[in-house]
């Protein structure tokens, strides 16, 4: 973003973007979009709606956060990490994600990578490589040597603002669904309904899209503990 912008690339993408939306679907719900779409709108009300917009936005991200990411992309379905490290067997959902919806990241990484990472994660640890069974464990010992690598961390930096946005526009979708449908609801307009539909399709897309990227933040930091960090250490 330019320096006279007051907020990162980030900001921008990840809580402005889902705030206007948010507040949009609310005023579309609630009045049919008499605030949003008036003729005029005064530069002092245009600041408060982006401070507005800001605030939900970080509001959407929390809740984002704990329901989709450590909701469901870590307890509903085995975290990323867990299946790139082949820690137990992997379910039917799992094997859907990763032909359909992920790909490759949301797959068992090449035996000889995942046996480098489990043999160093082990060391760090104290413990043999059979005793590693917590996906968090691996990840909390290769992420800081994964970023102290620039390349690596600039990679991870794009990777997470790309899983942030994509997870908080899911939410995002979900919550203007429910808009759609109390607007359809109040006015008997049957066409509210397709666009519903049509809302509820792209969020699940998107939530494809933050798994896909969230995955790949994880191959990232796993791929580089093993490759350009372990080559270093010896």
């Amino acid at each position: 973003m330019s320096n006279w912008f007051p907020f990162t690339d980030y900001d921008f993408y990840a809580y402005l973007t889902t705030g206007i939306i948010v507040l949009f679907s609310i005023d579309f719900g609630i009045t049919g979009g008499e605030i949003v779409f008036r003729e005029t709108w005064p530069f002092m009300h245009i600041v408060f709606a982006i401070a507005v917009a800001y605030i939900f936005g970080q509001i959407v991200a929390m809740l984002a956060s704990i329901l989709l990411e450590y909701g469901i992309a870590r307890r509903v379905i085995r975290p990323p990490v867990a299946v790139m490290m082949n820690l137990g067997k992997r379910r039917l959902g799992e094997r859907f994600l990763g032909r359909w919806i992920v790909g490759r990241y949301y797959e068992p990484l090449p035996e000889n990578l995942r046996l480098v990472v489990l043999g160093r994660v082990a060391e760090k640890l104290g413990i043999t490589v059979e005793n590693i069974s917590d996906a968090e464990d691996v990840f909390q010992v290769a992420f800081p040597e994964a970023c102290s690598n620039p390349n690596t961390l600039k990679r991870m930096e794009e990777f997470r603002r790309l899983y942030g946005f994509s997870r908080n526009m899911t939410l995002a979708g979900f919550l203007s669904v429910g808009a759609i449908l109390y607007r359809g609801g109040s006015t008997e307009n049957g066409e509210f309904y397709w666009w519903a539909v049509i809302v509820f399709v792209v969020s699940i897309m998107m939530f494809g899209r933050f798994l896909k990227f969230y995955a790949a933040y994880g191959a990232e930091v796993l791929r580089t503990f093993a490759t350009v960090v372990g080559e270093g250490k010896h």
